[in-house]
C-alpha cells in the first residue's frame, strides 16, 4: 500500500476487535503497525489462512475481518464462495491487488461490505475501516465516482432510511453484510418468511432490485446504515 496522503481521515471507534487474514506476514504486520500507530485501542489478531481464522473465531469475536483474496490455499472464487455462504461472523473487507471493477463487483455480489486495493493509500484503508465500523457501506473512490447519484437522490435515500422500522434497519444492516436470509432470521429470532418480507419492502423503498444494487446505492449516498441494537 502507498504512504498516507493529505486529506480527511474518518473518525475511528476507540475499541474494536479486528482480524487481518493474509498469507504475507509483511503485509499483515504493516497493517497492524499502521493501526497500532493510531489513537485507538483495537484488539488485533493476524491469521495466515482460513484454517487459522476458523480456529481463532471459536473464542475471538471480531467486529471486522480484512480478507486477502489471494490466499495460497484458496482461489479467489473459493474465497468468494465462502463469503457468500455467510460463514464469516463479522463484516468482511476484501483486500486484493486485482482491483478491476469486475473483481470489485464480484466481491460485493458475494457479500463483502467493502473492497480495498493493495495499491490504495493508508488513508483510504483507514477511511474504509472507519466507514464499515461506523455502519456505512464504503466502496473504492473509482467505483463510487462511476456510481455517483444526485443530491436529491441522497436526500431521498436518507428519508427512506428514516422511515424504516427498527427491525427493518437491523435486517438492512445484516443484508448489506451479505448475510443469508436464514442466518438473518436466526440472528433476530424470527422466521425466514418474515425476513424475506422485510427485505422485499426495503429493496422496493430503495428502488433497487437486489442486495448488490442496494450496496452500491447506499455507498453512493454515504449514509449510515446503523443497527438499532448490538
Amino acid at each position: 500500500m502507498n504512504n498516507p496522503q493529505s486529506g480527511t481521515i474518518t473518525h475511528l471507534p476507540l475499541s474494536r476487535q479486528v482480524v487481518i487474514v493474509d498469507d504475507h506476514a509483511l503485509f499483515r504486520h504493516g497493517i497492524a503497525l499502521l493501526i497500532n500507530s493510531l489513537n485507538v485501542a483495537w484488539n488485533l489478531k493476524e491469521c495466515a489462512s482460513l484454517a487459522e481464522l476458523e480456529q481463532l473465531t471459536i473464542s475471538f469475536k471480531p467486529d471486522l475481518i480484512l480478507l486477502d483474496l489471494h490466499l495460497q490455499e484458496h482461489s479467489p472464487a473459493q474465497l468468494l464462495e465462502r463469503i457468500e455462504s455467510g460463514v464469516f461472523s463479522a463484516p468482511v473487507i476484501v483486500v486484493s491487488a486485482d482491483d478491476k471493477p469486475a473483481r470489485v463487483r464480484e466481491a460485493i455480489d458475494a457479500g463483502a461490505m467493502s473492497f480495498i486495493s493493495k495499491a490504495s493509500s493508508y488513508q483510504e484503508l483507514i477511511n474504509t475501516m472507519g466507514a464499515v465500523l461506523g455502519y456505512k457501506v464504503h466502496l473504492p473512490p473509482s467505483i463510487k465516482t462511476s456510481n455517483s447519484i444526485s443530491q436529491d437522490e441522497k436526500l431521498r435515500i436518507n428519508d427512506v432510511l428514516d422511515d424504516l422500522t427498527d427491525r427493518q434497519r437491523e435486517i438492512l444492516w445484516y443484508l448489506v453484510q451479505g448475510q443469508p436470509n436464514k442466518k438473518i432470521a436466526s440472528n433476530l429470532g424470527v422466521s425466514e418468511f418474515t425476513v424475506k418480507g422485510h427485505i422485499t419492502r426495503i429493496l422496493s423503498a430503495l428502488n433497487v432490485k437486489n442486495r448488490t444494487e442496494a450496496v452500491y446505492t447506499l455507498a453512493a449516498a454515504e449514509v449510515n446504515v446503523a443497527r438499532v441494537s448490538g
